[in-house]
């Protein structure tokens, strides 16, 4: 009796599991012959190119501005030619005396 019962609820849910696989094809069917549909897939592929070469130029500038920066090296050098005009303006005074470079 139970087993007859199960096997019964059993064939109704594949019955309607069926139902439900025809209309899920048939409203695919209809979107994927949409207008508006194809477009918007469309769309959404170039979207996502130009989210892939946006990614890529975004690299490419941050990859250049390292290479090209040379803010560093100018605040250095400005630091340098601060100390040596500071030493030379010491030496001219005669409160410092002058290095000489060893050969």
């Amino acid at each position: 009796m139970e087993k007859e019962r199960l096997a019964r609820l059993r064939e109704e849910a594949r019955e309607r599991a069926e139902v439900l696989e025809t209309e899920y094809k048939r409203a695919k069917a209809t979107l994927e012959s949409n207008d508006t549909y194809i477009q918007l897939g469309n769309l959404e592929r170039k979207w996502q190119h130009h989210e892939q070469n946006n990614f890529a130029m975004k690299e490419y500038i941050a990859m250049r501005q390292a290479e090209g920066s040379y803010h560093d090296l100018s605040n250095e050098v400005a630091s340098l030619v601060s100390s040596y005009n500071s030493l030379l303006c010491h030496s001219l005074q005669g409160t410092l005396p002058v290095p000489t470079p060893s050969n």
